[in-house]
């Protein structure tokens, strides 16, 4: 029984890691272009099609990063 504590907070530390990365990773790749590039799209600065750019390869990059790291985790 004594083993039982630290296994389930090492799980439970990790499983609050993977979510902070998860988050922080969503953040930079979703919320991140969007928040810097509506006001230059209102402003003119830039047009739809560069705030669709800066986004899309953002997501593209970070989601398998992630991944990655959720999957070498789990083991």
């Amino acid at each position: 029984m004594k083993w039982r504590t630290p296994l389930l907070r090492v799980s439970l530390l990790r499983n609050l890691s993977n979510r902070t990365v998860d988050t922080a990773a969503d953040s930079f790749s979703r919320i991140f272009p969007d928040t810097f590039g509506v006001p230059l799209l209102v402003q003119g600065n830039i047009s739809l099609g560069v705030l669709f750019m800066i986004s899309n390869p953002a997501s593209q990059f970070i989601s398998p990063v992630i991944n990655f790291f959720c999957d070498f985790t789990k083991k």
